[in-house]
């Protein structure tokens, strides 16, 4: 009974290894897959565009260098970001901010892009360490009130398309905005409410 039980612990313990092997190997394909989708989803007529070994090599480095932060989640934020503003340069840049605030917020990096898309485009914003700033503005708004950045990263966008004129581009506007959100919440059962409300408002 004592050998079959210690042969039983060991089978365990090695197809314990061999799955966490099979899901490391999934990880990396899936990270693969996923610089040579964004290498051909940035690249830009008639211009050299980025190989996708380079793209992982950097997704890889957030990843080592921000515990918590998968390569795959953030190259997934990259595209995202990508697909909405077509800049891959700022993108690439964009990598270990998303992976970073990722981590803080426990949202994915893939709807934080949406985020920053969306100061990108709607805020006039393109600098690196202005966008990081603004999004910084806005979760500390979010820490001194009830809506937070992991519940702007889903809402704000659709606000910031109502408020396009109304508040004046670059951080000042944004982070107007992101204080009224926060006013409107207050008022609101849900984040969600007061989305649509302020939203409907402006």
């Amino acid at each position: 009974a004592t050998r079959r039980a210690a042969s039983l612990l060991v089978a365990m313990g090695t197809g314990a290894l061999v799955g966490g092997a099979g899901a490391a190997v999934r990880s990396a394909m899936e990270a693969r897959d996923a610089a040579i989708r964004l290498s051909v989803k940035g690249a830009q007529p008639g211009l050299p565009g980025v190989a996708p070994a380079t793209l992982l090599r950097e997704a890889q480095a957030v990843a080592v260098g921000v515990p918590g932060a998968k390569t795959e989640d953030v190259l997934a934020g990259i595209s995202k970001f990508v697909s909405i503003t077509g800049n891959l340069g700022l993108g690439r840049q964009l990598g270990r901010t998303l992976g970073e605030f990722g981590v803080t917020t426990g949202r994915a990096p893939e709807e934080l892009a949406q985020l920053f898309a969306t100061l990108v485009q709607q805020g006039d914003i393109t600098n690196l360490d202005e966008l990081r700033q603004t999004v910084m503005g806005l979760g500390l708004q979010g820490k001194k009130s009830s809506l937070e950045l992991e519940e702007l990263a889903v809402k704000f966008p659709r606000m910031m398309v109502a408020a396009k004129d109304l508040f004046g581009p670059g951080r000042g506007g944004v982070l107007t905005l992101g204080a009224l959100a926060q006013k409107t919440r207050q008022g609101q059962e849900t984040s969600a409410q007061a989305a649509v409300a302020l939203s409907n408002a402006l």
